[in-house]
C-alpha cells in the first residue's frame, strides 16, 4: 500500500487521542480516563466500546489490515494491539503534563505519535 495511504489510515486511529492529550481541560482528563480504561485488564475491547461507544477504531483497524498484505493476522493483531496500548498511554502522560516539560509543541506531538504508531505496525522482525 501507499504510505501516504497508511499514514491516513492509522491517522484515523491516532488523532482521536492525541487530540484529546493536547486540548482543553476536560479534554486532557477524559484521555487519562480512557488509558485507565484501557489498562483495566478486567475489560474487554468490547467492555471499553461499551462504555465509551464506537470511535470509528475497528473500521480504521480492519483498513489498515487490507493495506498491509505482507504481514499475518497474528502478528498484524499483535501490533496494533501493543501499538495502541502505547499512543494511548503516551497521550495520557501528555495530558497530564506534570511528569516532565513538554519537549515538543503539540501539533508535533500529535504527527510523531501517528508516525510513530505507523512505525510499530511496519517494524522489520
Amino acid at each position: 500500500a501507499e504510505a501516504d495511504d497508511l499514514r491516513s489510515t492509522a491517522a484515523v486511529l491516532v488523532l482521536p487521542y492525541a487530540e484529546l492529550a493536547t486540548g482543553d481541560e476536560h479534554q486532557r482528563a477524559v484521555v487519562q480516563f480512557l488509558s485507565q480504561l484501557h489498562d483495566d485488564v478486567s475489560l474487554t475491547v468490547e467492555d471499553v466500546v461499551a462504555l465509551i461507544g464506537e470511535t470509528g477504531a475497528v473500521e480504521a483497524a480492519d483498513l489498515l489490515r487490507k493495506q498491509m498484505t505482507d504481514i499475518d493476522d497474528d502478528l498484524f493483531s499483535e501490533r496494533v494491539r501493543v501499538a495502541l496500548s502505547s499512543f494511548l498511554h503516551a497521550s495520557a502522560v501528555w495530558a497530564k503534563g506534570e511528569r516532565r516539560a513538554h519537549l515538543v509543541s503539540p501539533a508535533v506531538f500529535r504527527a510523531n505519535l501517528v508516525d510513530m504508531f505507523l512505525g510499530a505496525l511496519l517494524a522489520r522482525r
